[in-house]
């Protein structure tokens, strides 16, 4: 396990206080998020694919029948900075329960935390763990992340 992620988390941490230009930059981040992401909610479906379906046997008996790999993503935050991270990726043999692959990267965060909008902080940074598997056979079917749990559909 990377030391960051076991070391606990930044939350008491002091929060910086911002000049008036970077409140503004902040605000114009947030519009932008806010934006993006109306238009990434106009393309959820909340509806199971087809993959997601041909998990399911028909009697019931087995839910996840062929469901083989399932992921699982984060962020820890070094107590010392909260600038500095890591991310992590493991990915897990769903009938074995077996971690079959991990990796973690030592990021710096250069994006500010925005209640609402922690995703565009985080993503970029959990989606180079996951670009590394590139070629390897363990490319999850699903992958999990508290972050996205937390998360529910608002109107």
């Amino acid at each position: 396990m990377c030391a960051y992620a076991a070391s606990g988390g930044c939350n008491d941490l002091p929060k910086p206080s911002l000049s008036k230009d970077d409140e503004l930059l902040r605000a114009k981040k947030e519009e932008r998020w806010a934006s993006e992401q109306a238009e990434l909610k106009k393309k959820l479906s909340e509806k199971d694919s087809e993959e997601v379906l041909s998990w399911r046997s028909l009697d019931g008996s087995n839910l996840f029948k062929s469901l083989r790999w399932i992921g699982g993503v984060d962020i820890s935050f070094d107590k010392n900075n909260s600038e500095r991270a890591c991310a992590i990726l493991c990915v897990l043999d769903y009938c074995k329960l077996e971690v079959i692959y991990e990796k973690h990267v030592i990021v710096e965060m250069t994006e500010p935390y925005i209640p609402g909008f922690l995703a565009f902080r985080e993503v970029d940074h959990l989606l180079e763990c996951i670009k590394q598997l590139g070629a390897a056979d363990a490319v999850p079917q699903v992958c999990y992340d508290k972050m996205l749990a937390g998360n529910m559909i608002i109107d």
